[in-house]
Order: structure tokens, then sequence, then C-alpha cells
């Protein structure tokens, strides 16, 4: 998804890892036939190759290139990146604490550093950009995977070459740095939150690992003790979450749907695997939600928004979603490696594709820069009858008019979530428009 701005959390998986499927160990009728074909290739390489081949290597390499003929997110892992892949959904690994975009062009840029980490100590800032790790450039691609050169056993030494905007003493626009760290444990949470404003709170989801829905369940508490009141309104934010867990997804859909399917899976030719329902206990009906999606939205992600708006649970504002509609299984092998293999499909409760097609949203709002949003506003603005000269004083407005202070300012759309969880409230929550529940028909 680097395409698309996939957000890289350092030691931390941010792909999509799928329900456990039955899969079938058959060989198909003539596969050994074809197996000579290759163990002949082998044989000529490592005897006639002009120089002296690692017969493990030549073998890693056949298999990762015969999981790349397959879909984007099925492919070959070593041992020690199959390791690494199934400790990320702990939430915990040995790194140095940034989140990063990919850039292309060998360059990562810094778009968040993890409080209480080496990163944060040694002065890593939103906006540097990475371009080697221990004296090695970034090349980016498959066979270079910063996740993998940036994490490491706690206690190892990393080096990592920055470069920042500002100018050096030789006149430079750019200004390169060596930064030294050790790495530690990282620990990180899925789930942050906050409130907007009373009675109406915000909690940003990630990705999905483990105990995604407790913390989930833990915001809904801690947001309800700093409201004093019960909760009048959530902002569920699903933006720039590239997946995670299957199951976690399904729990966390799971907190606010009393009933009903949650989410389907389909293998090949359309034999059904499994079905995802939700149960009334423990869940959080009464809360109405707008949930928050982007096209960094995936996988997982798109399964928990899919489910909210199907059942109209919640209003789902934003833009349309990445749409990695697959199901991922991991699968180990004998010596440590593993492969993570396509098997199936998800479908939302009413049978909508995921895949390709992603998640429209019930509000198209897209995300307009906070400098773009007030030069905006400045050239709009007009005059108001304040403005004339010998205007007569007006009484004070009424609080019902008044727009409270708001930290969702500079994010246009958080404010906008928020205005409408506000007009929900007071007006009550109005039902879903004949256009937004029309786009929520099966596909054909």
């Amino acid at each position: 998804m680097s395409s698309q701005r996939k957000a890289l959390v350092i030691g931390f998986v941010a792909g999509a890892v799928g329900v456990t499927c039955a899969l079938s160990l058959a060989a198909p009728r003539g596969s050994f036939r074809r197996l000579d074909l290759f163990a002949r290739v082998l044989s000529l390489v490592e005897q006639n190759y002009v120089e002296e081949v690692n017969e493990e290597t030549l073998i890693q390499g056949a298999v990762r290139g015969m999981m790349r003929t397959l879909d984007p997110h099925s492919s070959y892992l070593t041992p020690s990146e199959f390791a690494e892949v199934r400790a990320d959904t702990d939430g915990e690994f040995g790194g140095v604490g940034v989140e990063v975009d990919d850039t292309r062009g060998g360059r990562l840029i810094v778009r968040r550093t993890l409080p209480d980490t080496p990163a944060a100590r040694a002065g890593i800032s939103v906006g540097d950009l990475i371009v080697s790790v221990d004296g090695k450039p970034l090349v980016g691609g498959a066979d270079d995977d910063p996740t993998t050169r940036l994490r490491g056993r706690p206690g190892t030494r990393v080096v990592v070459e920055l470069v920042r905007s500002g100018t050096d003493a030789a006149g430079q626009k750019e200004v390169r740095e060596s930064i030294a760290m050790v790495r530690e444990i990282i620990r990180v949470r899925a789930a942050e939150w906050s409130l907007l404003e009373p009675g109406i709170g915000h909690i940003r989801i990630r990705q999905f690992q483990e105990r995604t829905d407790a913390e989930v369940e833990e915001a809904l508490a801690a947001l309800t003790r700093e409201s004093k009141k019960p909760l009048a309104g959530l902002v569920l934010d699903l933006r720039d979450n590239p997946g995670g867990l299957f199951d976690q997804a399904v729990r966390v859909a799971d907190l606010f749907l009393e009933s009903g399917v949650i989410v389907a899976t389909r293998g090949r030719g359309g034999r059904h695997l499994e079905q995802e329902t939700a149960r009334q206990a423990g869940t959080h009906a009464a809360i109405p939600i707008v949930c928050l999606v982007n096209g960094d939205s995936a996988s997982a992600a798109e399964i928990l928004a899919g489910a909210l708006q199907d059942h109209d649970r919640a209003l789902v504002l934003g833009t349309r979603t990445f749409g990695k509609g697959s199901v991922q299984s991991l699968i180990p092998l004998e010596d440590g490696s593993g492969l993570k293999l396509t098997v199936a499909r998800y479908f939302t409760p009413k049978g909508r594709v995921i895949q390709e097609h992603g998640i429209d949203p019930d509000l198209v709002v897209e995300q307009i820069p906070a400098a773009d949003l007030e030069a905006a506003r400045r050239s709009a603005a007009t005059e108001r009858e304040e403005d004339l000269e010998r205007h007569l004083s007006g009484d004070k407005p009424s609080s019902v008019a008044a727009t409270p202070p708001s930290t969702t300012r500079t994010d246009y759309q958080l404010e906008m979530a928020r205005q409408t969880l506000r007009a929900w409230h007071r007006f009550g929550q109005p039902p879903l428009r004949p256009a937004a529940q029309a786009q929520r028909e099966p596909a054909p």
C-alpha cells in the first residue's frame, strides 16, 4: 500500500492477519511433473552458474518469486520476518519508536514520534527524512523493508541518517545528521482518545492488534468519566488504519451492534467459510456514532466501517476507503519461515464486496489543510452588520448558538464529525438519507 501512503510503524505490523481457514495440502494432478522442471533448473544453476551459489538462497528466491505471481498481499516471509509478523500483533516490539510514510526515492518521512522512546529522546521530529540505516541507503521495494531495518533486539545499536529542512554552515538548504540510538521494547496503544467537548468523545484506532477491543472499552469508560455524563456522541476514527487482526475488528464492531451479521468470508468459488455475528451482551447501543474513514482505511478497518454502516449504526464520513477486502492466513513452515496467503474475501452484512470497491462514505468530506481552509475563509469574508459604523449593539448571543472552543479546527474532517454529532444531539438523530441507503445495497 506504499503508493497509497501506507503508514509503516517501525516494528509494528500494519498488514491484515486473517482468519484461520482449512487449507488443502493435496498436490494438484501433474504438479510433480512440473516439480521436475524446477529441480532441473535448480540443478543447472547450481552446477553451471558462473559463481558459486547458495542452495537455500535459490530456493527462498524461487518461493518468493512464486508468491509474487499472486495478489500483492500474499508473500513469503523469512524466519525473521515471520517471527516479527507474529510478534507485532501483540503491540510490542524492539525498535526506536517512529511512525513513517514511504515517500519513494529511498526516503522515509517521519509522521509521528512515540513519546518516551529512543527516537523522541534523540530529538527526531515530524517531517524529518530518514535516508539510511546503519550506513546503508534505503532503496525501497520488496527486498528492502525499512520496518525490518529499524527494528531489532532490544539493547542493540542503530544509526539513522536524517535530512532536515534548514540551512547548514555551507549554505545547503538540507541539513544531514546522523543519530545513534539503542533499541528498546516499544509498546504501542492501538486506541487513543480525547474529549472533543462535554458529551462528545473521539476514539482513534490506529490498527487492530491484541486487546484493541479492551482499549476501546477503556476509552469509552474514561470519556464517560471525564464528561461526567453519558456520551451524547462518539467519533470513531479509522483514518489511516491499515488493518490488523480480523477477530479484533469483529470484537470492536460487537461493542456497538446488538445483533446481526458483522462480516462474512467466502473462499475459492464463492464457498462460504465463516460468518461472524454480534451479541447483545456488552453492547453500547445508545451512543450516536460518526465513523471517520479515508483512502488509507483498509482491511479490518473496512470490516468495522462496513458493518456499522450496513446496520445503520453509524454515519460514515470522509472519503472512500482503500478497498482491501481479502483474508490472509499466516502459515508456518518447517524451517521457521512462513507464508502470508490470501485465502478468502470479506463481505459486509448486506453482502457488499469490499475488495477493490472499498466503503463509500455516507457523507463525503475531503480533508482540507488548515492553511488552505483559513485562506478560503479570508477570501470569502463578507461585511457584516457588526462591521458597519454606528451599528446598534445587540444582546449577548444565546448559548445555543455559540460554538464552544474545540481542538479540532485544524482537522477539517474531525470538525465536521463533531458538528454532525452536535446537530444530532440538538435535533435528534435523523434517519439516513435515501441516497445513503441506496449505496448500501449488495453489489450485483
